[in-house]
């Protein structure tokens, strides 16, 4: 439960990492808005990550992590699916909607999963499992950000080598939107194969 708990920490960490770099990028190469306010507008989302980490913490004690793991992937499924569909014409305010919900999907995975693998651990190992799961969470935002951009950039190079004319400037606003769409589908494969391997995931019970 341990490494599955560090598994699940890593495809948790790349959707959110991905989410955290792709959306603003999006919203003011798609949506022309500024930086400030694209970052404004995800402020929600964050916050409510924080607040319902504690809630979901809470669950955890009273009912384990199998629940609150399984149905956080399944929600993140449809989160990131729908931020693989954005187009020039999606409201913001859908966007301001998925987002909260992907972080509150995020909640329900991240903390349970850490917990319950740290608690299959001897109480003298707890420290060197909480430090693995800490360098976890800064190697998976690292590899998620990467893997973002990584495919940001080249979805959006191979969309221009394709257009009849790549300086034309619908051609040069669709490219990072056609990015952004292929980042989240990528992202979207991490939280199926997440919800995957939370299926075996099984409560840990500290005596």
């Amino acid at each position: 439960m341990f490494i599955l708990g560090i598994v699940l920490t890593l495809f948790s960490n790349i959707i959110i990492f991905s989410a955290n770099i792709l959306l603003p990028l999006f919203m003011q190469a798609g949506l022309g808005l500024s930086a400030s306010k694209a970052g404004l507008l995800l402020l929600p989302g964050g916050i409510l990550n924080g607040i319902m980490s504690m809630v979901n913490g809470r669950i955890f004690d009273k009912y384990g992590p199998r629940g609150l793991v399984i149905g956080g992937f399944t929600i993140s499924t449809i989160a990131v699916w729908f931020f693989a569909t954005v187009s020039s014409a999606t409201n913001a305010y859908l966007i301001i909607f998925f987002f909260m919900l992907l972080m509150v999907s995020m909640s329900m995975v991240t903390t349970p999963s850490q917990t319950n693998g740290i608690n299959q651990l001897e109480p003298d190992l707890y420290p060197d499992g909480t430090a693995v799961v800490n360098s976890m969470i800064q190697t998976s935002g690292a590899i998620g950000t990467a893997l973002a951009i990584s495919i940001l950039n080249v979805s959006q190079q191979a969309f221009l080598n394709d257009a009849s004319n790549p300086s034309n400037a619908a051609n040069k606003a669709e490219a990072p939107i056609t990015g952004v769409q292929n980042a989240f589908a990528f992202a979207a494969v991490v939280s199926i194969i997440g919800f995957i391997c939370s299926l075996f995931i099984r409560r840990i019970r500290v005596d």
